[in-house]
Order: C-alpha cells, then structure tokens, then sequence
C-alpha cells in the first residue's frame, strides 16, 4: 500500500469529531505518533487541513487545532492537495474564531497567511471572515467573536483595505 493508502488514527480520531474529549484525544496521540502530524491523509489532506474544517466548540478549554499548530506549526502554511487553500483559509470558512477555534494560533504560525487570497472565494481572510459571519447570531457571545476576528485580521494587515 503507498504511505497515503496507510490508515493513521490521529487523522481517524479528527474524523469522529466526538466533541468535548478529542482535544485531549490528540494531545495523547500526538504524544505516541508525533510524525502523524506532519502525514497527508488518504485524501491528500494533513490533519491540520481536517481539523480546520470542522466547526469549533466554544465550549472547551482548548480546541485541537491549536494543538496541531503547536505540533507542526509549518503545515499553518502549507495549501490543501485538493483545493489548494491554506488551513486558515479552510478555518475561517467554517466558521472558526480568533480566541476559541484556533485562527490565532494559526496567525501566529503563518502572519504571510493573511494577506493570501481563499483560492476558491479569492477573497482575503478578512473578508472571509465577514462573509462568514452571520448577522443574524442571536448569541452576543458568538457576535462578539466573529466580530473580533475580523478586527484582529484586519489589524495584522492594514495595508489590504489602505485607499
């Protein structure tokens, strides 16, 4: 079998998006198969490009993908195989937040990462994250978060909306 044919269960463990345990799921993993973090999956995605799409949970004291940023802080940078965009382009796209769903991290790990366009919206993140966020959120908590992350990206990069 080649190596992306190879079952990996950090990948399998993203998958299962079992919520409020899988922080510390991937942290264990991480511990026993730390090169897992740094392997493409069977669709030529690295477990950062998985995690990045699933939504965040608000909820919990640490999100797995700030877990995989610190494992491997390069794959921040590295495009998806299939669609060619970046994990931040993909978090922002699922809705992810700077505090709690691991775009800061992400920011910190790749700053050049936030003045690339989305490949697929070939908008810039910021604008993904506005049109991502939804107007009508009842929950002042959430509004606040998006509204953060816009501000946050907008102010690592003035110069994208400089007349």
């Amino acid at each position: 079998a080649s190596k992306e044919d190879t079952w990996r269960i950090l990948h399998s463990a993203i998958s299962l998006k079992f919520v409020h345990k899988l922080p510390l799921f991937v942290s264990m993993i991480l511990k026993v198969y730390p090169e897992q973090v740094k392997e493409n999956g069977h669709i030529g995605r690295l477990p950062m490009h998985a995690e990045a799409s699933t939504p965040p949970c608000i909820n919990r004291d640490e999100d797995s993908l700030g877990l995989l940023v610190r494992a491997y802080p390069r794959a921040a940078s590295i495009r998806n195989k299939t669609d060619g965009r970046l994990p931040l382009h993909t978090a922002l796209d699922s809705k992810r937040t700077w505090r709690w769903g691991g775009i800061k991290e992400l920011v910190a790990a790749a700053p050049e990462t936030i003045e690339i366009p989305d490949p697929c919206t070939h908008m810039y993140p910021f604008m993904v994250a506005a049109h991502k966020a939804d107007a009508k959120e009842t929950k002042t908590r959430r509004r606040i978060e998006q509204l953060e992350t816009i501000f946050e990206l907008l102010l690592a990069s003035p110069q994208l909306v400089s007349l």
